[in-house]
């Protein structure tokens, strides 16, 4: 009897088992018909830059692999481990969540500790385009949102350069030097102490045999000032601290400068076009001047920022972003893809173009020598000497192969000194040595240094001591 009704109800209970089976086995079909269909998308895409098979990149091929392991793996836990494979896949993204928030985080305290300001440090000059606000106190860590890779304060003098205290009358027995350049001299990415200009003084110093204070270097640079501007501040500016040597920082960008007249970065507190710079031209042989015709909208445009924007300031710390998302790009991707292009060649080609020097833009070197042949005129008029310190080929798509062999010319013909600077600082980076920032791009401090020390060679084999007269 009891046999019988246990017979019955497993008969009773075998509609719900096949139905239970029915349902599973739908489920696993559409699930497999899906990884099917998707699977069959992923190998039917072809990549813009096939290498495997003539069909895929390298990081689309490893990703397709991965995904079909991936799914194959699933497939097996599930029938394996049916719903204990969904706990798994929860305790595996709460996991990565608590791994990524810490990230988040953590990389927000760093970003409170080290924030990162917008600063409007420049004034409208109506002579030069713009030059540092006088006095100005604050703290650069760069444009991005937090202090990247930096974090510097930041002094401007009475007279609005980024430079220790300097009276306007030459002190008895100091030689003095003046640098004069954009942003890679104003060198706002490292401490002062760290500048080149200030490097190469207290390198002076110290091998001047004695000597209290033998030299001064004084650092004219402004952010994106050009070769015009170069003449310009010397001029209203450096010409009345009397320097014995100028040295001015020249490379392709610094040319296209002199016959910009538009500004378009931070230093026009605005992304209106407007004419900021005064440029020059060529006129019947004659240098013409041209004066900036957008000076009082400049005028008007930071008054507008600063009420504005920033409050009555001149600076406001930048608001937070996301920490991770630079990291959570595809910068895997990108670097499987750089695996690729090296390994298939395509690299080398890349690097060919990204190397190949550009067509020499010849009305716009005339003018740039015409304006380097007026300052040295005026330079030596006053009893000083310039210096032409080359950074050509160091500058990414910049390159023009005819400038250095150009200016070493130029300057051999006119009496000018000369530094091939960009020679020296690729070098020393092909002998595996960081000379600038990897995101700012600007010199670093050993770049700073390797600028400093080219300067001391220059100055030690050319600047001779007049020999004491023997007494009578």
């Amino acid at each position: 009897m009891g046999m019988e009704k246990s017979s019955l109800q497993r008969i009773d209970n075998q509609p719900g088992l096949q139905r239970k089976f029915s349902c599973r086995t739908l489920v696993y079909s559409i699930a497999g018909l899906t990884a099917a269909g998707v699977i069959f998308k992923l190998l039917s895409y072809r990549s813009a830059e096939p290498w495997i098979f003539g069909l895929y990149s390298l990081p689309y091929f490893l990703f397709v692999i991965v995904f079909i392991c991936g799914s194959l793996f699933l497939a097996f836990t599930f029938v394996r481990f049916r719903l204990k494979t969904i706990y798994f896949l929860i305790a595996w993204v709460v996991v990565a969540a608590i791994f990524v928030g810490a990230i988040e985080i953590g990389g927000q305290i760093y970003a409170f500790v080290y924030p990162a300001y917008r600063v409007l440090s420049f004034v409208p000059d109506r002579m030069v385009g713009w030059k540092l606000l006088p006095n100005l106190r604050y703290t650069w860590g760069g444009h991005y949102w937090y202090a990247r890779e930096f974090s510097v304060p930041i002094a401007i003098n009475s007279h609005g350069y980024r430079d220790a205290e300097r009276t306007l009358s030459k002190p008895r027995g100091v030689t003095r030097v003046a640098l004069l350049g954009d942003s890679m001299v104003e060198a706002m990415q490292v401490p002062f102490e760290k500048t080149a200009g200030h490097v190469l003084e207290q390198t002076l110093n110290t091998r001047a045999e004695g000597k209290p204070a033998a030299y001064e270097v004084l650092n004219f640079g402004v952010s994106n000032y050009g070769v015009g501007q170069y003449l310009l501040t010397w001029e209203e500016y450096a010409s009345k601290f009397s320097p014995d040597y100028v040295f001015i920082l020249v490379a392709e960008i610094h040319m296209d400068r002199t016959v910009t007249k538009y500004e378009s970065s931070a230093v026009s507190a605005t992304e209106r076009r407007l004419w900021v710079r005064p440029t020059f031209r060529i006129e019947k042989n004659e240098l013409v001047r041209e004066p900036a015709r957008d000076f009082d909208q400049f005028v008007k445009a930071q008054q507008e920022l600063i009420d504005g924007e920033l409050g009555g300031k001149r600076s406001a710390r930048r608001s937070h972003g996301v920490f991770i998302a630079p990291y959570a790009n595809l910068s895997l991707w990108q670097r499987l893809m750089e695996v690729q292009r090296r390994l298939s060649g395509q690299l080398k080609v890349a690097e060919a173009e990204a190397e190949a020097f550009q067509p020499l833009d010849r009305s716009v070197a005339d003018i740039n020598l015409k304006v380097i042949e007026e300052l040295g005129r005026q330079i030596r008029d006053r009893g000083g000497r310039l210096v032409v310190v080359d950074a050509s080929r160091y500058f990414r798509f910049l390159k023009w192969q005819a400038l250095t062999p150009m200016l070493k010319q130029f300057c051999a013909e006119h009496g000018f000194g000369f530094i091939p600077l960009g020679d020296e600082l690729l070098t020393a980076e092909k002998n595996g040595t960081v000379t600038r920032w990897p995101y700012d791009q600007h010199f670093n401090e050993i770049g700073n240094k390797i600028f400093a020390d080219a300067m001391y060679r220059w100055i030690s084999t050319n600047v001779r001591e007049p020999k004491a007269k023997a007494p009578l």
